[in-house]
């Protein structure tokens, strides 16, 4: 999904607060105009959405699309939960809808509160702030939902991103998975479309451009935090990937 124009969405309703029961809301005659999503923190939650019966407990959440038909029941159980209204002034895609499992974490939880806060203040800029905080909630659950990424290979890429000063052998990646190192090569080469040493390199020279941007630190001590013993081998990755050499990409930051 790309992220949102500002121009052509109005955040319509917020509520993030505890009830003592989910009161009945009913939209089954009339198609709905906006978009809901509504995230169950706590307790349970009843819904039939486009003729089908869906259930939220704690931590689940519902994408409702405008032009869908929506019917929420009422509950007897003390329930914590956020929704949020979106009217769209122009056709938007969503790559997910309806029921969405499992998909309030830690990270969800600490953008519902920003976002309570930043709706609950008069600010010129509180629309916009509050469209990125509903885009980025949005991309953690696409996330939660649509992430099938192999668990070996996450773990691997994980622990390249955690240690990149250090040695990366192929032989200690396979000894952190418990997997043979053949296996390790084949089934990383088909997740990602890299042989791990491709990917090392990126996730090196990716780290040493975030240094050179945000630090003053010499590019000669960047090349070694980043695992690079030869400064020559660094010079010569660095400018193979980004196009420009080290010294470079700095000067035009700066420009």
């Amino acid at each position: 999904m790309k992220l949102l124009n500002t121009d052509d969405v109005e955040i319509t309703y917020f509520n993030y607060q505890k009830r003592e029961c989910a009161f009945r809301m009913s939209d089954g005659d009339h198609p709905m105009s906006i978009l809901d999503l509504t995230l169950c923190v706590e307790g349970q939650m009843h819904y039939l959405y486009n003729g089908e019966h869906i259930t939220l407990n704690a931590g689940d959440g519902i994408l409702i699309l405008p032009g869908s038909y929506r019917e929420r029941y009422e509950t007897n159980i003390p329930t914590l939960y956020a929704s949020v209204n979106l009217l769209f002034n122009s056709e938007e895609d969503f790559e997910i809808e309806g029921y969405l499992p499992n998909v309030v974490n830690s990270d969800v939880l600490y953008l519902l509160d920003m976002f309570k806060k930043d709706f609950a203040v008069v600010s010129s800029r509180k629309d916009d702030k509050c469209l990125s905080i509903f885009n980025y909630i949005y991309n953690c659950i696409y996330e939660t939902v649509c992430n099938k990424e192999n668990p070996h290979v996450k773990a691997i890429k994980q622990y390249i991103s955690d240690n990149l000063s250090k040695d990366l052998s192929l032989a200690t990646l396979a000894a952190y998975v418990h997997l043979a190192p053949q296996y390790v090569c084949t089934l990383f080469k088909k997740e990602t479309g890299m042989t791990i040493t491709q990917f090392i390199l990126k996730s090196r020279i990716d780290h040493a451009k975030m240094l050179i941007s945000a630090t003053s630190e010499s590019i000669l001590n960047i090349a070694e935090g980043c695992g690079f013993s030869d400064y020559c081998y660094f010079s010569h990755t660095f400018k193979k990937i980004t196009g420009v050499s080290a010294r470079q990409y700095r000067a035009n930051l700066k420009k």
